[in-house]
Order: structure tokens, then sequence, then C-alpha cells
């Protein structure tokens, strides 16, 4: 993209993205990869941050979203929320207390980490959608947002208020305000194994794909295995809405549409997917007399 070009489809989008993260400051010389995004380098100027809000129907400086009322002089808003607030889905549902699946974190390390937050919260249960906050404006610490498939995973998370810390600082989990209900249980989740050739199956065409289709945040990717040509890789993103489901629906339809040029099958023809569970799944403790009964089958 050239410096002196602002307009709002020359925005790439990873620039949007980390840009929109509050991740940048004037002037710009260049974004080192932030999750997901992808090295760009460039000028950037309030003409360019406005054509970024343009594109990403948003207003420049970012407003205030989901901002907690109480802890507010710890407390940073979620300015840099990517989500659109107008839709149903993002707004309050009309249920009680009892029924909210969605968690508030605060008190985190301004330099906190999705990724860290997500490994606190391991066996509570699978995470719906989740996402970071950063220190804007005058707060010093980051916010997460977490939002369980369903309560019991919300319950587990508030119940581990005060019982850890991240850089030195205690975080505070409180039911969030914005509520949200319980989702169907499924086999779906934010990490999905992916097969297939390894011209196609590998990180640089894998996120290529991603990126240019929906935002998302990257918690962990691994190579499987490989063998030959074929190759499996497990991606594990902060959320299963508009990420790891998206994800899915790209390769589903780059699988059924792509078409060599001489009409011949494409190596997408092959590519397949899978769920795979959730590292923050509830697993529960073996029954009582379980161990005793398997000792008992243990012979010298």
């Amino acid at each position: 993209m050239a410096h002196d070009d602002t307009s709002p489809n020359s925005i790439k989008p990873a620039a949007i993205q980390a840009i929109y993260q509050g991740k940048l400051s004037f002037p710009l010389t260049s974004i080192r990869s932030i999750g997901s995004t992808m090295d760009w380098s460039g000028g950037v100027t309030e003409s360019v941050m406005r054509a970024v809000a343009e594109k990403l129907g948003k207003v420049w400086p970012a407003p205030a979203a989901d901002t907690q009322p109480s802890d507010r002089s710890s407390t940073p808003p979620l300015d840099n929320y990517r989500g659109n607030g107008a839709l149903p889905m993002n707004q309050p549902e009309n249920i009680s207390d009892s029924e909210n699946c969605s968690i508030w974190i605060t008190n985190l390390p301004p330099d906190c980490t999705l990724p860290l937050v997500l490994s606190h919260l391991r066996n509570t249960g699978k995470v719906f959608s989740s996402h970071l906050g950063q220190p804007t404006y005058n707060y010093d610490t980051a916010c997460a947002k977490v939002v369980f498939f369903d309560r019991a995973g919300a319950e587990r998370a508030l119940a581990r208020a005060g019982t850890f810390e991240i850089g030195g600082r205690r975080p505070r989990i409180r039911p969030n305000r914005i509520r949200k209900s319980a989702v169907a249980p499924s086999a779906s989740s934010r990490v999905v194994q992916i097969t297939g050739p390894s011209r196609v199956v590998n990180f640089r065409a894998l996120s290529a794909l991603f990126q240019a289709n929906f935002f998302y945040d990257l918690v962990a990717v691994h190579v499987t295995w490989q063998r030959g040509d074929a190759a499996c890789m497990v991606w594990e993103f902060g959320s299963y809405r508009c990420q790891a489901e998206n994800a899915v629906k790209v390769v589903r339809a780059k699988k059924h549409s792509s078409k060599t040029a001489s009409g011949q099958p494409s190596p997408w023809d092959a590519v397949d997917f899978a769920w795979m569970p959730d590292p923050c799944a509830y697993t529960p403790p073996p029954a009582p007399g379980h161990q005793e009964h398997a000792d008992a089958n243990i012979r010298p």
C-alpha cells in the first residue's frame, strides 16, 4: 500500500486489525506480527485512521464499548472490540444472573495476552468467545471478556477469582453485565483440526485464507503430523464464535468451489476438518472408587 493511499479499500486487513486494536501510535513505520496479524510497513496518519474506521463501520477515535460501570479507575473500556454492538447477538439478553455464561476479568497486566488469560481458565468450561481489552487512554490495566458455552463453565471460572496471579497482579473475576445464555451442546469448539495436502495445509496458506475472510485471535497452532505430501494441523482460536466457526466455513467453501486453471481437481478437494477438544473444557474428576478398582486389577 502506498503511504499516501488512504482510501478505505486500500487498507490491508492486517493493518486494520492492528490499528483498531489500539496497538499503534503516531508516527508509525512498521507493524510487527500481533496475534493473527501480518507484518505491514507504511506511514499511518489521521486520514488513514479515519479510513480504517470507515471500513469497519466505526468512528475514530473509537468509542468505549461494553464498559463496566464499577472499577472504572482500573478497568479500560473495550474500545478496541471488533464486534458490531448493534447486532442482536451482541446485546444483553433478558436472563437472570444464574443463567449468565459471560464473565468479566479486570486488573490484568498491561502486556497481558489472550493466550495467557485462557491458560488460567483451563478445566473450567468450553469457551464460546473471548476478547482482551488493551489499556487505553487513562487506563493502565487490561481486561477480558469470556463467554462460556454453559453456565457451569462461568461458575467454575468465577470460583477461581483470587486464586492466581498474572504478571504480579491478582485478576478480579465477576459476572459480565452483558449477559449471555448457554449455547446448545455440540462437538463444536474453538479448536479445529485441518488435514490435507501440505501444499495448502500449512501456516502460510491457511493464515492467508483466514486473514482475507475474518478477524481472529490465534492462541496456538501445531503441526501434529506430516507424511509425504499430507499434513495435519490444529488451530486453537480465541473464540468459537466468528473465529473457529468461520475457519470451518471458509475451508469448506474453498473445498467445494476451488478448481485449478485446467479444470482438474484442486488440492483443496482433499482438505478436511474436525472439531477438537477445547483446552479450557471441564474434565470431571474420577468417580469415587475408580482408582481403587483400577489398582485391584494390578498383579505383581
